[in-house]
């Protein structure tokens, strides 16, 4: 380990060799991308991975930071459904049909769960919710979810660069897995000013399922004066 980290000049080559301490962590965690290092820093499998692998640049790395998280979500949302490709694509559909316009990349700001910063503080996406998100840089996410080496990333580049453009949800703007959140608010009650200040029930359309996720949408069409 330590021999690869000096040839990738993460450690000085006069540094004796055979012993882990503080020079080697750190070296580690500027080759994963940490920030926040200390001793709870292991290494693993991906840790390997990155050592071992040459300094080739990634298609993850030549992505704009939009099309890294759209590429990300579709990977760590649907990259292990038994039909991949037709998972992630469904998943795309929903991104692109909660946005205002026809370009899924450059338009992903104005929809405000889909800009990168609150994207991961809403957590609308298992990928970027507390659990799996908690505080961590974009880039430390990206490393969890080992991106940039996923089977999955030349289909999601594939994906996000214009398959999405066709619907296979019935026009879904959300979906969920019941075996992981034992079902969705059927039905929930709003009050807002956009709405005259009266009572709407906005209840749960359900459209279709694909692979371990159900798909449908919310509609306001019910109306009740109080």
């Amino acid at each position: 380990i330590q021999n690869k980290l000096q040839e990738k000049g993460l450690m000085d080559k006069s540094l004796p060799k055979g012993y882990f301490g503080g020079k080697t962590l750190s070296a580690i965690c500027e080759l994963m991308g940490v920030k926040n290092c200390d001793e709870s820093v292991k290494i693993g499998k991906r840790t390997l991975i990155k050592l071992l692998s040459k300094n080739e640049t990634s298609l993850f790395d030549k992505l704009s930071d939009e099309d890294k998280i759209v590429t990300l979500t579709l990977v760590a949302e649907a990259g292990g459904e038994e039909n991949t490709y037709k998972a992630m694509k469904a998943v795309s559909n929903v991104l692109y049909n909660r946005l205002p316009s026809t370009n899924i990349t450059k338009e992903f700001k104005k929809y405000p769960t889909m800009s990168s910063q609150a994207m991961v503080n809403k957590g609308d996406f298992s990928c970027w919710n507390s659990k799996n998100y908690d505080g961590k840089t974009k880039e430390e996410v990206y490393e969890m979810w080992d991106v940039k080496n996923h089977k999955q990333l030349n289909n999601a580049i594939k994906i996000l660069k214009g398959d999405y453009k066709n619907d296979i949800t019935g026009g879904s703007t959300h979906y969920y897995n019941p075996k992981k959140t034992g079902g969705f608010p059927w039905k929930k009650k709003i009050k807002h000013k956009e709405y005259g200040g009266n009572v709407w029930y906005k209840e749960w359309v359900p459209i279709k399922t694909i692979g371990n996720h159900k798909f449908g949408k919310y509609v306001i069409n019910k109306y009740k004066v109080e």
